[in-house]
């Protein structure tokens, strides 16, 4: 049972890692579309 559960988990870590990536640049990809549009700098 608990080599399922680690194989589980090795196949499904990726997926939520890249999930979470994914959240992240597009946030940052509207934060510099937004400060473009307005001409405010982003740093």
């Amino acid at each position: 049972m608990s080599s399922f559960f680690f194989t589980a988990f090795v196949l499904v870590w990726p997926f939520m890692a890249a999930m979470v990536m994914l959240v992240l640049c597009v946030g940052l990809f509207r934060d510099i579309r937004e400060a473009r549009r307005t001409g405010e700098a982003m740093v």
